[in-house]
């Protein structure tokens, strides 16, 4: 598998996620990281890849990736700032408002490679807002 790179800087790529492939995972797990980083080998030198955000396994699009430590750490510091916009678009089978937001709570299960619907006052929880609208029916 190969992915789609969609701009190559000394710093950072912005590739295409494929779906149905995990962002990063443990060695011998296919991964947007472990591919690139066989895709982008040459020589014995082993290419930095920093992954500052993820899209889920089931969700494809565009992720930025860093380059070396510096990008990286730039590149955390913009997503814990909220300093980055994401933008997702989804095709939806049903009824909705024309615009809305859903917040919810989530937390991670501990080790386990995945997230749950929480309470608001669960150990761990996070909340999660997403405003929406509709761009065509």
């Amino acid at each position: 598998m190969m992915i789609d790179i969609l701009i190559d800087d000394p710093w950072f790529l912005v590739i295409n996620k494929p779906i149905d492939l995990l962002t990063q995972a443990v060695v011998g797990i296919p991964s947007v990281q472990s591919i690139l980083i066989e895709q982008l080998q040459t020589g014995a030198s082993t290419p930095f890849i920093g992954i500052p955000h993820r899209l889920d396994r089931m969700t494809s699009g565009v992720l930025v990736v860093a380059r070396n430590q510096r990008a990286l750490r730039r590149l955390c510091d913009q997503f814990a700032a909220r300093s980055v916009q994401k933008e997702y678009l989804a095709w939806v089978l049903g009824d909705l408002p024309e615009r809305g937001d859903w917040t919810d709570w989530i937390r991670k299960i501990p080790d386990v490679a995945k997230a749950e619907l929480a309470e608001p006052h669960a150990e761990g929880a996070r909340v999660a807002e997403l405003g929406f609208e509709a761009i065509d029916r």
